[in-house]
C-alpha cells in the first residue's frame, strides 16, 4: 500500500534459513555491549528469554545468541486470564509470589532445556494451554 520496501517477520524468515529466529539481536548486542578484553553476556528477559554471549573483541571469536526459554510469557498469560490486564505491571503480582518447587521441577522436564545451544523456542512451546 505504501509502495516502499518493507522488511518484516525476521524470526520466521531467519528460522526458515537455518537460523535461530533473532538475527538482529546478537549483532545489536555486539555493537553496543561488547568489550575488547572481556567476555560479556547480555540477557533479554522478554516474553521469551534469550542471551547473547559476547567474546572479547581481541579474541575475534564468534558471537552466539539463543533463546533460553520462557521469560514473562507464562506469567503475563496468567495475569491477563485473571485480571484482563495483558502483563504484570511493574512486576507487582510476581513480587507477591513464592516458588512452587514441585511445579518448577515438573516444568524443568521440558525437553527444550536439555537441547544444546544455539537453539530457538517460542510461544508454540511455552504457552498457557
Amino acid at each position: 500500500m505504501t509502495r516502499i520496501d518493507i522488511a518484516a517477520d525476521f524470526r520466521s524468515r531467519d528460522i526458515a534459513a537455518g537460523g535461530q529466529g533473532a538475527p538482529l539481536t546478537p549483532a545489536f548486542h555486539a555493537m553496543y555491549f561488547s568489550a575488547s578484553d572481556q567476555t560479556r553476556v547480555v540477557c533479554n528477559i522478554g516474553g521469551i528469554s534469550n542471551i547473547t554471549i559476547l567474546p572479547p573483541q581481541e579474541v575475534n571469536a564468534t558471537v552466539m545468541g539463543f533463546d533460553c526459554g520462557p521469560g514473562n510469557v507464562l506469567l503475563d498469560a496468567w495475569v491477563e486470564r485473571q485480571s484482563g490486564i495483558p502483563f504484570d505491571q511493574d512486576g507487582r503480582f510476581a513480587a507477591q509470589g513464592q516458588v512452587n518447587r514441585d511445579l518448577l521441577h515438573c516444568l524443568l522436564t521440558e525437553p527444550y532445556f536439555t537441547q544444546t545451544p544455539p537453539k530457538s523456542t517460542g510461544r508454540d512451546v511455552f504457552n498457557s494451554n
